[in-house]
């Protein structure tokens, strides 16, 4: 998922609930990269944060 989807998902996470973040193929073309708005920024907006584990 990504994107509007992402952005409209995320806030309906119960606690603790578990996603895969995939990366954001979307924004790959972008000419400002710096600017990109990433899963981690849209996750990381969230009232309650996020715990980041990568296996």
């Amino acid at each position: 998922m990504g994107g509007q989807v992402s952005k409209a998902v995320a806030p309906l996470l119960n606690p603790k609930s578990r996603v895969p973040i995939c990366g954001f193929i979307s924004k790959y073309n972008e000419e400002d990269m710096l600017n990109v708005e990433t899963p981690f920024h849209v996750f990381g907006s969230l009232e309650i944060k996020p715990e980041h584990r990568f296996l």
